[in-house]
C-alpha cells in the first residue's frame, strides 16, 4: 500500500477495492452486461471531498511512538539481558515516557525537549512516586522547586536515566526507525565524579 502506517494502509486498501469494481464495471459495460451506474462513475471525476481527506488524514510521518519503541527495544531477541539490566531500562522507561509522552513519536523528539527533561530530573526528590504517588514527574518537579526541596536524586541517577534513553535511540537509528538521536551527549556534571578524579591526580 506503499505506507507503513497499518491506519493509512487500511484506508487505501477500501480505494484499492472500489478501483477494482470500477474495473469490473467497467469491463461489464463493454461486453453488454447489467452495470451498477454509480461504481461506474465513481473514478470518472475525483469526488469533492477527496483533496480535503488528504489533508486532513496525512500519512504519519512520524512512524513509532516513544512508548511502541522502548518495546520494541526490550523485545529485540538478539540482545541477551540480564534481569538486572532490564528491571534498569523498565524502571527508565517508566520515567522518561512520562515526562516526554508515551504517544509521542520518536522523531518529534527535538533536543530542546529532551533537555526540558533533564530539568524535570534534576527536581525529582529520592523515593518521587513514594512521596508523590498521585503526581507526575514534571507536577513532581514543579513542586520540588516551589517547596525548594534539596532531598533530589543526584547526577549519577540523572546520567544513568540519560544514558539508557540514549542507549534506546541509538538502537532506533540502527534499525532505521530514527535519522538521529537527540538525546546524543547529553549529561550533567557530576560532583562526586569530579572529586573523585581530583583524588585520583593527588594520589598519583
Amino acid at each position: 500500500m506503499g505506507t507503513d502506517s497499518p491506519t493509512v494502509a487500511k484506508r487505501r486498501a477500501l480505494r484499492v477495492a472500489a478501483q477494482i469494481e470500477h474495473e469490473f464495471e467497467i469491463a461489464r459495460s463493454r461486453v453488454g452486461l447489467n452495470v451498477d451506474p454509480i461504481m461506474l462513475e465513481a473514478f470518472t471525476e475525483p469526488a469533492p471531498f477527496a483533496a480535503a481527506a488528504s489533508v486532513a488524514e496525512p500519512e504519519e510521518p512520524n512512524g513509532i511512538t516513544l512508548s511502541d519503541l522502548y518495546d520494541a527495544y526490550m523485545d529485540d531477541p538478539t540482545r541477551d539481558w540480564s534481569p538486572t539490566t532490564r528491571m534498569a531500562y523498565q524502571t527508565t522507561k517508566r520515567l522518561v515516557v512520562a515526562i516526554l509522552g508515551a504517544d509521542t513519536p520518536v522523531r518529534s523528539i527535538s533536543r530542546s525537549q529532551c533537555r526540558e527533561m533533564i530539568e524535570v530530573l534534576r527536581w525529582q526528590p529520592r523515593n518521587a512516586s513514594k512521596l508523590f504517588p498521585k503526581l507526575t514527574p514534571i507536577e513532581i518537579a514543579e513542586r520540588a522547586k516551589a517547596e525548594g526541596r534539596t532531598d533530589l536524586i543526584n547526577a549519577a541517577n540523572i546520567n544513568t536515566y540519560l544514558n539508557k534513553l540514549g542507549g534506546v535511540l541509538n538502537w532506533a537509528v540502527k534499525d532505521e526507525l530514527l535519522d538521529s538521536n537527540t538525546a546524543q551527549g547529553l549529561c550533567v556534571p557530576d560532583p562526586t565524579e569530579r572529586s573523585a578524579n581530583r583524588l585520583t591526580l593527588i594520589t598519583i
